[in-house]
């Protein structure tokens, strides 16, 4: 549930469009995110469900009652990345152009007021310098330009360890890392092959985690269904998955 001081600063739109998705938190949790961030344009909001423009992505984010996209008065086609909440609406948009790629995901939310962290654990914001060594281990998004974006955000964090065991104090070297992001979400982790198995990317989730619920930002993220390996990360680390999932695709 947002704050009232935060609900006072939105518009009649806005507010229309969190009466229908808190009633569903935590499946809306990427929706409901950027209307408290104000990056969110509400394009419709009545009873029957929510479409958005999450503007620093440019994604279309859409949960409806129904998929009759008749009986809602949108111009979907001027629209090419989306994230929907009800699985007959990815037929129903791709019905006339079909997807390039398409990501079915289950929505992960940390419901807890805290996390315990590593204290010792040695984590920076990367900047972009170490946009080659991103670029060559994070191979889900193909655009160095998105990269870019995060890094000079300070939207990416890196673990770094002691590659001789606390004999040379200068001997810290970057492990993996671990990001969020443009629409809100959390991701982007990778270990890197000669420090997998050691729990980093335990440390790396719970720094972020931690970090979101200190700045009062809800913790969620999305996991491919098929990834099993990631989906035994977020049980680690206490997340929730919400009722419904969603899915990414681009057209």
């Amino acid at each position: 549930m947002l704050h009232d001081k935060i609900k006072n600063a939105l518009d009649a739109d806005a507010l229309k469009a969190l009466e229908y998705l808190e009633k569903d938190p935590l499946s809306h949790a990427d929706m409901i995110y950027p209307i408290k961030r104000q990056t969110a344009k509400i394009l419709y909001a009545k009873n029957d469900g929510v479409i958005l423009l999450e503007t620093l992505s440019d994604s279309l984010m859409i949960s409806l009652d129904h998929h009759d996209l008749n009986a809602v008065d949108f111009a979907f086609e001027d629209y090419h990345l989306f994230a929907v909440h009800q699985a007959p609406l990815l037929d129903a948009l791709t019905k006339d152009r079909p997807a390039q790629w398409i990501m079915d995901c289950y929505q992960m939310v940390y419901e807890g007021p805290h996390i315990d962290v590593d204290p010792h654990a040695i984590i920076k914001s990367l900047v972009l310098d170490d946009l080659s060594i991103v670029s060559s281990h994070y191979h889900a998004v193909d655009d160095d330009d998105y990269l870019i974006d995060l890094l000079n955000r300070g939207q990416i964090w890196g673990l770094y360890v002691d590659s001789f065991n606390g004999k040379n104090s200068n001997s810290l070297e970057l492990a993996g890392f671990i990001g969020e992001h443009l629409e809100g979400s959390m991701g982007l982790l990778e270990i890197f092959p000669d420090h997998r198995r050691k729990g980093y990317g335990l440390i790396l989730e719970k720094f972020l985690i931690d970090r979101r619920l200190k700045a009062d930002i809800p913790a969620f993220c999305q996991v491919e269904r098929a990834n099993d390996k990631s989906m035994g990360l977020q049980k680690k680390c206490g997340l929730t998955c919400a009722p419904r999932g969603v899915i990414w695709f681009y057209v």
